[in-house]
């Protein structure tokens, strides 16, 4: 067998990053972890539509903020109460990018796709749509139901968000967030929980850089990991950081292995 020289690994990497990068982003500038703040965040707050998160992802991640303290960085527990309201501003701001609405893609070529229909055939199984999607098409029906003023107050919640975290973050600080409040679910379980995308879905509102970065393995073997957040332009931070996860996790394991 042939084994892949870690060296090669990251030399490919860097080549690749370089050329795909926007000429305004140096993916591979020098960091120097006694200059970087680390944001810890362990959840949303509490929104009522997402489910809680879940011990081992605190654990991982508290093992995690340790760890980058050792080397240099400097820690800082904190929590965002506005992160609560990440799927509804995520769907305004889905809405308004301007393209085509989900419901249109969803109908190809003959037109929206009217959800309430599609979840009722759902219900029987004579959709051609899977659930979440057909919930996705809701949200944006109930999007539009809304009234100017409530969708208004969703944009100025963003902005006023993104503004925090532009001032907080700054071009020296990451911020740490749970990928998915819970470990991997079981086959359908997420049709119970539907809104647990909220996790990953508030930093494509925000517009800002994330690598996801895996943790190892819970006891029963399930991936644990975390996003590694930084501001616009700021994707180097995000890149050194994961990089000295891998160094110190192992990078991805396959799940089952019962590995930390």
């Amino acid at each position: 067998d042939v084994k892949e020289n870690p060296n090669d690994v990251d030399q490919d990497f860097e080549a690749e990053e370089q050329v795909e990068a926007p000429l305004n982003v140096n993916l591979m500038k020098n960091v120097d972890f006694t200059n970087i703040r680390v944001i810890s965040v362990e959840d949303d707050t509490g929104s009522r539509m997402v489910s809680s998160v879940c011990s081992d992802l605190k654990a991982a991640q508290m093992r995690l903020c340790h760890h980058l303290e050792k080397v240099g960085a400097h820690l800082q527990q904190m929590s965002f109460y506005r992160f609560k309201y990440a799927v509804p501003m995520w769907i305004t701001g889905m809405t308004d990018m301007g393209g085509p609405l989900f419901a249109s893609l969803m109908g190809h070529d003959k037109g929206a796709i009217n959800p309430y229909w599609e979840l009722f055939k759902w219900i029987f199984c004579q959709s051609h749509h899977t659930l979440p999607a057909i919930g996705l098409a809701l949200g944006e029906k109930l999007e539009e139901m809304h009234s100017s003023g409530h969708s208004e107050k969703l944009r100025s919640r963003t902005k006023k968000l993104r503004t925090e975290l532009l001032d907080l973050l700054g071009n020296n600080s990451v911020l740490l967030y749970p990928s998915h409040p819970l470990v991997a679910p079981r086959h359908n379980e997420p049709l119970f929980t539907p809104m647990n995308y909220a996790y990953t879905a508030l930093f494509n509102a925000l517009g800002f850089p994330v690598t996801q970065c895996p943790l190892g393995l819970t006891k029963e073997g399930l991936p644990l990991g975390v996003q590694v957040v930084a501001a616009p332009t700021c994707d180097h931070l995000t890149l050194a950081i994961a990089q000295e996860i891998e160094r110190k996790f192992g990078g991805w394991i396959p799940p089952g292995e019962n590995k930390h």
